[in-house]
């Protein structure tokens, strides 16, 4: 089968490869993979940048994908024919965080808090989807149904990671929310408290993020150019109001500190974008203000299925976020068009 493999950590080292389509071992299924999306680590991974060494290079990149089953191994009978999205981490279901369905953290092995946990598996330590067929555990492939089309399958890891998110911040039903990074994450989450009922949904970029803004007003978001440190126009956009929430999907040092004088007393900073950099905080303001801040990363099998139920209703219009479709072939111009930061983009193997 072809896939699109990256060879080592070097910069630009991927090309497309015939490789061994594998075969469905005890417990697995066969996926034929239909579509598969470019993510911001697929990103990184491509252009060499530093903090992914602890993937499994030579390794078939991707871990947002969806396709249909088309073989069972021992003991998977039952799902052929299905279509399915891939969940992309298998928990150690023993340490305390997979037991309470929260395999996105999972404890198995050493601890860290500076590398993805050891459940992260397709696309980084195991093959991904980028390739014409993909074998996994048959609890990994999430029924998706018949309605739900390839392009927003294609995306719901995303839009999960989105979903898991916002359900940090508790109720956003008629909550005023900032969103801080207008990529495909920042474009989920205000589409998720959209959805979900929020009051008003200001999202900040910056003046090369004009094409993602477009994208916001298409889903009732404020969009808000701000220059880099400078949160005058957002301030004002709040109109002496301040939010309930503020996500961070830029990962940026300064963010943080500035969204606090964003918020109301009682309100949350969620910080969602990864960033090696420190920041520091009033401490004053966040005691006097009860001011909350947490951290979220990937997304738990429950987030998965409330994004795909999400994805069937019409108020969350996660396809709008999809620019481009290639075909595998073309892998790398697709790669090249995600750099420009225009929205997600899909290959079709």
């Amino acid at each position: 089968m072809r896939a699109l493999v990256k060879n080592s950590a070097a910069q630009y080292d991927m090309n497309i490869k015939e490789v061994p389509t594998p075969a469905p071992g005890v417990g697995e299924v066969l996926v034929r993979v239909t579509a598969a999306s470019i993510c911001g680590s697929d990103l990184h991974m491509y252009m060499g940048h530093k903090g992914y060494d602890w993937v499994g290079y030579p390794i078939i990149m991707g871990h947002e994908m969806v396709g249909k089953v088309v073989q069972a191994g021992p003991g998977a009978q039952g799902m052929v024919g299905e279509r399915v999205i891939i969940n992309p981490y298998i928990p150690c279901g023993s340490c305390v965080n997979c037991l309470a369905g929260e395999e996105n953290i999972c404890q198995w092995g050493p601890p860290t808090l500076t590398a993805p946990p050891p459940s992260l598996q397709f696309g980084f330590r195991k093959d991904g989807g980028m390739a014409e067929y993909i074998a996994v555990p048959m609890d990994n492939a999430l029924p998706l149904g018949n309605e739900i089309p390839d392009q927003v399958g294609a995306i719901l890891e995303s839009m999960a990671v989105c979903v898991h998110a916002v359900s940090k911040a508790g109720d956003v039903k008629n909550k005023d929310v900032v969103v801080f990074g207008p990529g495909p994450i920042g474009f989920g989450i205000a589409a998720v408290c959209n959805g979900l009922g929020a009051n008003k949904v200001v999202v900040a970029g910056l003046p090369d993020d004009e094409k993602r803004l477009e994208i916001m007003e298409k889903i009732n978001a404020v969009p808000v150019k701000v220059e880099s440190g400078d949160y005058s126009r957002l301030a004002g956009k709040l109109r002496d109001k301040p939010a309930d929430l503020v996500f961070d999907c830029s990962g940026h040092p300064s963010v943080a500190e500035q969204a606090i004088h964003l918020l109301k007393k009682g309100g949350k900073v969620i910080l969602v974008g990864i960033s090696t950099g420190k920041f520091s905080l009033p401490v004053d303001c966040m005691v006097r203000g009860e001011i909350g801040i947490k951290g979220t990363y990937g997304t738990s099998k429950a987030s998965f299925l409330q994004a795909i139920s999400y994805a069937g209703r019409p108020e969350f219009p996660f396809s709008l976020i999809v620019t481009d479709s290639f075909a595998l072939d073309d892998a790398r111009d697709a790669f090249e068009l995600a750099r420009a930061k225009k929205g997600k983009i899909i290959l079709c193997p």
